[in-house]
């Protein structure tokens, strides 16, 4: 696959050890590899909360999604950033996309619990350690991502009824 066209958040699928795994691109590494070969760093799924990083060349990338984000949403969940506690992991997130954020968690067996009264209008997540601090910081980002590349809901829906 051309290099050109795999950009740094497109979700890519690839080939290694004989299986096909699906992943993201984190970032563009360049011509490092071995005769100049393009690398790509890549978050993949390997089971129910197995997550790992990895090396991809170009050619061993068989397809690729891109889906244009929007800056808006984007700029809108940059608030959310993870923090190393002591006991727990934690982040803070408004209502709106507390829920979203909490069923995606949930769906990649993370285990946390919710405290609604840490800060007003927030909602503190303490994120249990038994994950791995990259692979939290990495499915968080990976949340951020698709939560950019959602459409965004029409600002008024026209009434069915009206004619």
């Amino acid at each position: 696959m051309s290099s050109s066209t795999i950009p740094v958040g497109a979700k890519v699928t690839f080939r290694m050890a004989g299986r096909t795994f699906e992943g993201r691109v984190l970032e563009d590494r360049g011509p490092i590899g071995k005769g100049g070969r393009h690398l790509y760093f890549v978050f993949y799924k390997v089971g129910r909360g197995d997550w790992k990083f990895t090396e991809v060349t170009a050619e061993e990338i068989v397809d690729v999604e891109y889906n244009r984000r929007s800056l808006r949403r984007q700029r809108e969940v940059e608030y959310i950033i993870p923090v190393q506690a002591l006991e727990a992991y934690s982040l803070f997130a408004k209502p709106k996309h507390a829920e979203a954020l909490a069923s995606y968690l949930r769906s990649h067996g993370i285990h946390f619990r919710e405290d609604p009264m840490a800060v007003q209008g927030e909602i503190n997540f303490l994120v249990d350690k038994s994950v791995p601090w990259d692979t939290f910081v990495a499915l968080l980002n990976e949340w951020k991502l698709q939560y950019a590349e959602q459409a965004s809901e029409p600002a008024h829906s026209p009434d069915p009824s009206a004619g």
